[in-house]
């Protein structure tokens, strides 16, 4: 709770002491410094998740979910466009974390009421994978739209045609991504073995 309460307070205070003009960190320091409030925030969460579960019934998420969300719609629409990736906190940047947490809880009574499948498993398993993996597909998408077919860079933001297949795409190949890492570089999760990524995977499947 402490680190919660450090992390929160030093990204919030960040957020609305930054400005654009300000040089870009080596390794994306700067991005690290507000994405440690969330990574905090999910560490804590992660140990009461159970009591909140059992807390929480299905009738009341789907409720608690739209009014959240609803909010999320007024507060996005006043702040406007968002990127931690290039440090734009919107209009209003009190707005950012406040969404942000809205959003995110919103998502997570949705959740609850999602009956268990391999789609949702995979990707609760490997998100770690697909953040930064998705990041270079969109880099690749757009240099080849560019420099293979000629169009402009904002194509990816001029329809919702697009910002949707950008993201399915970017899905779709962290897939083979995460196979790879998984299997060859097991170290980089924990240390787990070639032996129990086969495990689970058979587990998984057998379902």
């Amino acid at each position: 709770m402490p680190l919660l309460i450090l992390f929160n307070a030093v990204a919030f205070v960040f957020t609305l002491i930054y400005d654009k003009s300000w040089p870009r960190t080596p390794m994306g320091l700067d991005n690290a410094v507000v994405a440690l409030a969330f990574f905090s925030a999910g560490n804590l969460f992660r140990q009461y998740q159970p009591i909140f579960m059992e807390s929480m019934f299905k009738k009341r998420a789907i409720p608690a979910s739209l009014f959240l969300f609803a909010w999320v719609l007024i507060f996005s629409s006043m702040n406007g466009e968002v990127d931690l990736n290039t440090m734009s906190f919107g209009n209003y940047k009190i707005l950012y974390f406040l969404s942000a947490y809205l959003g995110i809880f919103s998502l997570y009574f949705i959740a609850i009421c999602i009956p268990i499948n391999l789609i949702f498993q995979w990707l609760s398993k490997n998100t770690i994978i697909i953040f930064p993996v998705h990041l270079l597909m969109f880099s690749i998408f757009t240099g080849i739209a560019e420099m293979v077919f000629g169009i402009p860079h904002s194509f990816r933001e001029s329809s919702v045609v697009w910002t949707v297949l950008f993201a399915v795409s970017a899905l779709l190949l962290s897939y083979p991504v995460s196979q790879f890492l998984y299997r060859f570089f097991p170290c980089i999760f924990g240390g787990r073995k070639k032996r129990q990524y086969e495990r689970h995977e058979s587990l998984a499947r057998s379902g």
